[in-house]
């Protein structure tokens, strides 16, 4: 694994020249880092076969993943709170053959009034499922954690509208040949002291 607050020496040797059999990689951004990634990792992307980032955004990911010329998995940790940043990021992953993908998003938020347009950016996921022949195995997981605790009723409406998004990528899997390890959604708020959740599907 290697930080993005490298320093400049680090990151001039961090080439495919010095580096020509380095297939797995890890990248993860600390809270401190910098909100760009700069071009650290160019050279290096185009030979990996396995590539893990961590708390990356659309931004990252629109740079990042068109380098990819034989990527066979993906494991991205997503760090991006705006809706339509999710949905472009969807769009970037499924342009890549990758074999395996497993994506994650946890979400920080004040409440819970935008759900309606976080489940809507989220449906967009199927369009990564039916979208890629390459894909064989793939794992979805969320997290929604709020300050102030939703109403019994917006908690009954995510969940209904949650299973049937689940139903939907358990179908695509079924029909594509796509195994899904898990697709699972966490649902809380804060009381001060821990999360509380309301249901986990």
């Amino acid at each position: 694994a290697l930080s993005s607050s490298i320093s400049v020496d680090a990151e001039a040797a961090f080439t495919s020249v010095n580096l020509p059999n380095l297939r797995r990689l890890v990248i993860y951004r600390g809270f401190s880092r910098p909100r760009r990634m700069g071009k650290h990792f160019d050279s290096i992307i185009p030979q990996l076969d396995h590539l893990s980032l961590c708390r990356v955004d659309k931004t990252d990911l629109e740079h990042l993943l068109p380098l990819s010329t034989s990527l066979q998995a993906l494991h991205c940790y997503y760090d991006g709170s705006e809706h339509e940043g999710l949905a472009e990021g969807f769009d970037q992953i499924r342009r890549i053959d990758v074999k395996e993908l497993y994506f994650n998003w946890m979400v920080e938020r004040e409440s819970s009034d935008n759900w309606e347009t976080d489940f809507e950016a989220i449906a967009k996921f199927k369009k990564v499922m039916g979208g890629n022949d390459e894909l064989e195995r793939v794992t979805l997981e969320l997290s929604f954690d709020y300050s102030r605790r939703p109403s019994s009723d917006v908690c009954n409406r995510v969940l209904l509208r949650w299973n049937g998004i689940q139903d939907e990528l358990n179908s695509i899997g079924l029909k594509n040949g796509i195994k899904v390890v898990t697709v699972s959604c966490r649902y809380c708020y804060d009381d001060d002291e821990s999360d509380k959740p309301f249901w986990m599907e």
